[in-house]
């Protein structure tokens, strides 16, 4: 290779690099985006402890991007951060494929550097790609890594040298500690190792690999180090093993992952198929697919290695069970770009050898670029986030509804995390006390003023404390858009609807309709005809709808009510999550509009994307609606369909037993009935309303006082100022009054 052809590398690796930096800068989130940006740039902010699995090296170069860049507003550097390491990814793409593409051309090293290029930028303007490398999130840096990871895969296939071994475990251990998801390349580097003569290579270079690997794992040493110095941000207090396992380990989501259900899995990769069509355009991906047809035809053991990447890949992210998966299918993207490079190369060198004039060469170039543009055109309007400040408003509107010197909880990330960002890092309202059951623990001891977590307390109980405490006003911040009703749970307090939040009711003063937040809201993207690709932001602007909605419902404007509920409903109409449309069911059933209520589950059953346990929730939903109306026949149907689909669902049986116990009740079979409450107990051991309802059974149908004051008992421990506490306590002194007359 002549010096001229090798220094090729640098303007068509600076293209690689710089084309989509400017294009990610163009398209770049202006402000905090939605989903877990806000609380990414809180965690690099203050150097806290992000969400599970808190992802130390992504907090540790948002902080370097932090200082190091001159933006006043913090959000756009992290958001940069992301945009750098996805071009980043994009130059890495182009090294990787000139690497797979060097035996095809020849003398034509031109078009080779050229179809390495095209191929980089097909993956940098892929739809998810694109979409994660103009906000702050762990993707951008995750593709990188994972680029990197595989290149030296294939060179280290081609050369067996053991240094590369070395750099690839303490490059794999240090991506484990940006996201774990990677560890699905261990199948891929297990075939290169044990394949022909890397074998003998592996035994000597094993200790080592062992030990860097272990160095760069030991990143994750940052959380208890970091969570020991109480930053404010410290997402689950992860300063003991037990605790650090558990945040490492991801305890929290496990519930989300699909190992035992098949059938789930396999709808997944059908949604996944969908969204690889997505990426670079239905026609783009046919060449993929020959692509791999034609590596597997001429390089077998590279076709084999690439083959169990995207296996291992799909198979991990097809058995995680939530709803923004897209972004953890980026790996077999990349190998579905390869491929389609591999297939222009071939047919570029056939082309060449048959058509070599001047023109033939000239006109091949165009049609490079002109495939080059056909995902930028279709995935510009998708990626891009350039004015997109929704996020950033909903969590203003939430801290403006709030009095001075307020308690707020939040619970959902589409709330919480915009009004965490614009609190800490912007110190938009310092006066407000923020509390969440995830990242705010230290702040909630502080606020009990104690150092450590009560035995047995979890961050619920801390919350209990905390409302126990507190005499200042108390607001929750509202989330229709997902199950989450968790402050309409706490079943002492009064809760009215006030904008985008509940207040907490203190006596009888109540909030007249002038004084309703709405018409000080920022309207910015939640009026206007704007249509989001992004579902997270749909669901900002259906929730702002839906919450309206309840305030004029609770007031009795019916037709203003129904106006705002039918805008929200048009705002997810497209889209294909069961999970969605469940909630906003549950939503409707909540407050009263049941023809709503049957037509969101009956879209939830309809979209494409749900599992076997999102079917049975919908069952179960509509069984509790057949239940509010009486026709206790329809209920149990769909109960008992909720469990014929997934058999493991609690809240199927929980209702399922109480709707047979009224029956029992209502036939004065007060046995069988105590039967079907004890069941529920055993789902439900915190619930205080069945164990009264035991105690009055066994003191005043089957005449066993001495069981009926253990109820009660229970009942008082579980929930002592709930709203059956008062009644309890009678029963017990009705007792008492009666073994004093004996």
């Amino acid at each position: 290779m002549t010096k001229t052809l090798a220094n090729l590398d640098i303007p068509f690796g600076a293209l690689a690099f710089s084309l989509p930096l400017l294009l990610y800068g163009i398209t770049l989130c202006p402000t905090v985006p939605v989903g877990d940006g806000g609380e990414l740039t809180c965690a690099a902010h203050s150097l806290g402890i992000a969400h599970p699995t808190g992802y130390p090296l992504f907090c540790l170069w948002g902080r370097m991007f932090i200082f190091a860049l001159p933006f006043e507003n913090i959000a756009v550097r992290v958001n940069v951060m992301s945009g750098f390491f996805a071009s980043l990814a994009a130059l890495s793409v182009y090294f990787l494929a000139r690497e797979l593409f060097w035996g095809i051309f020849k003398e034509k090293k031109l078009f080779l550097r050229l179809t390495a290029l095209v191929t980089a930028l097909m993956y940098a303007f892929s739809e998810t790609l694109w979409s994660q490398a103009v906000q702050s999130e762990v993707y951008a840096l995750h593709a990188f890594l994972t680029v990197v990871l595989i290149l030296i895969m294939v060179v280290w296939w081609r050369t067996a040298h053991g240094r590369l071994a070395y750099l690839w475990a303490f490059l794999w251990g240090l991506s484990l500690s940006n996201h774990t998801s990677v560890i699905f390349l261990s199948a891929a580097a297990l075939y290169v190792a044990l394949s022909g003569r890397h074998r003998l290579e592996l035994k000597r270079c094993l200790p080592g690999m062992t030990l860097l690997f272990l160095l760069g794992i030991s990143l994750y040493l940052y959380l208890p180090l970091r969570s020991a110095a109480n930053p404010p941000h410290d997402w689950g207090n992860p300063e003991n093993l037990r605790r650090l396992w558990d945040h490492v380990t991801a305890r929290q989501y496990r519930r989300f992952f699909l190992f035992s259900s098949l059938p789930d899995v396999w709808n997944n990769i059908r949604h996944y198929v969908r969204l690889l069509a997505d990426q670079f355009g239905a026609p783009v991906l046919l060449l993929s697919l020959a692509g791999a047809v034609l590596q597997g035809a001429r390089k077998r053991g590279l076709f084999v290695l690439f083959i169990l990447i995207v296996v291992s890949n799909v198979l991990l992210a097809a058995s995680y069970d939530i709803l923004d998966i897209e972004a953890y299918y980026l790996p077999s993207y990349l190998i579905f770009a390869l491929w389609l490079g591999l297939a222009l190369a071939l047919g570029l060198r056939w082309l060449l050898c048959r058509y070599g004039g001047i023109g033939f060469r000239s006109a091949l170039v165009v049609f490079l670029v002109a495939l080059t543009t056909m995902p930028l055109g279709v995935n510009y309007s998708k990626a891009s986030q350039k004015r997109m400040t929704i996020a950033r408003d909903y969590g203003f509107n939430i801290l403006s509804s709030v009095e001075p010197g307020a308690i707020l909880f939040t619970s959902a990330d589409n709330e919480t995390f915009p009004v965490m960002y614009l609190h800490d890092v912007e110190g938009i309202r310092p006066d407000v006390a923020i509390f969440d059951l995830g990242s705010t623990l230290e702040r909630m001891r502080r606020f009990l003023g104690t150092s450590l977590i009560p035995p047995g307390e979890d961050p619920a109980g801390l919350r209990r404390m905390v409302l126990d405490k507190a005499c200042q006003p108390v607001y929750f911040a509202k989330e229709h858009m997902s199950m989450s009703t968790d402050p309409l749970q706490i079943s002492d307090l009064s809760l009215l609807p006030f904008g985008l939040v509940y207040r907490q009711q203190k006596g009888t003063r109540q909030i007249r309709e002038a004084q309703l937040p709405w018409r000080r809201y920022r309207k910015g993207e939640f009026g206007g005809n704007r249509q989001f690709w992004d579902y997270r932001a749909r669901m900002m602007v259906a929730n702002y709808h839906l919450s309206w909605g309840e305030d004029l419902w609770v007031r009795e404007d019916t037709a203003g009510a129904l106006g705002r509920f039918a805008m929200a409903r048009a705002e997810m109409e497209s889209i294909e999550k069961a999970q969605i449309h469940n909630s906003m069911g549950v939503f409707f059933r909540r407050v009263g509009w049941l023809e709503g209520a049957k037509l969101e589950f009956a879209r939830a059953l309809s979209c494409r994307h749900k599992s076997r346990r999102d079917q049975s929730d919908i069952h179960v939903n509509l069984g509790n609606m057949f239940s509010d109306q009486g026709r206790a026949d329809l209920a149990r149907g769909e109960l008992e369909q909720a469990l014929a689909i997934w058999p493991q669902n609690r809240k199927a049986q929980f209702n399922l037993a109480r709707i047979t116990a009224d029956e029992h009740l209502g036939h004065g079979q007060f046995e069988q009935a105590v039967g079907e409450l004890e069941k529920m107990l055993a789902l439900d051991p915190d619930n205080a309303a069945i164990c009264y309802n035991l105690g009055v059974i066994y003191a005043r149908r089957l005449m066993k006082p001495g069981r009926a004051v253990d109820f009660f008992r229970r009942c008082l421990s579980i929930d002592p100022r709930g709203p059956v506490a008062a009644a309890a306590k009678a029963e017990l002194e009705r007792l008492r009054e009666r073994r004093a007359e004996r």
